[in-house]
């Protein structure tokens, strides 16, 4: 194989997670001419291979914390290998071994189609979902934000205000010195 082309394909979150889809895009390929050569499942450290279409089912069920997939196919001047091993933007690659232009133009084609049989995740969700997984004091900032906002909408503000307020007369120093212990020991 002469020519090579790796390119991202699309962005998919946790494509490995989604057997129907994975079961859909191998019978898609091999509708378009190409052949099944090789699954393998929880790339790059802990990971089982299914070498047969028999064989997939029985991958799947394999009880273990797989993150991420690789799948082969092939024809007689092709070779497909379509691969997701991350989250975040731009996750699912693809890379293309081909004898001739016209055998990779053909191959990108049927990546497109594939493409639409995956229908991306949007990649502005994902970068604030990646944004967010990387910065988690915000994410509790924005937990808490909401949490108050929908007691506060709900009628319990009153409810708290009253304990507040009990706590407070009934003993205003203790009250402010365990206020006064939180606020050092945050620091």
């Amino acid at each position: 194989m002469d020519l090579n082309e790796t390119n991202v394909l699309c962005t998919k979150h946790r494509l490995w997670k989604k057997q129907a889809l994975i079961r859909s895009i191998i019978d898609a390929m091999i509708d378009k001419g190409y052949r099944f050569k090789e699954l393998v499942l929880g790339e790059p450290s802990y990971f089982v291979f299914a070498e047969t279409y028999d064989e997939i089912d029985d991958t799947f069920r394999k009880k273990g914390g797989y993150y991420g997939i690789r799948i082969k196919f092939e024809r007689d001047d092709t070779q497909l290998e379509i691969n997701s091993n991350n989250d975040g933007v731009n996750n699912v690659h693809y890379t293309i071994f081909a004898d001739t232009t016209d055998a990779l133009e053909t191959a990108k084609q049927d990546l497109n189609e594939i493409r639409e049989l995956i229908r991306p995740s949007n990649d502005k969700v994902e970068q604030a979902s990646e944004f967010v997984a990387t910065h988690p004091r915000l994410r509790n900032t924005v937990i808490i934000i909401l949490v108050g906002v929908t007691l506060y909408f709900l009628g319990v503000h009153v409810f708290l205000f009253n304990i507040v307020q009990i706590l407070f007369s009934f003993s205003p120093f203790l009250f402010l010195y365990i206020l006064f212990l939180f606020l050092r020991r945050r620091r």
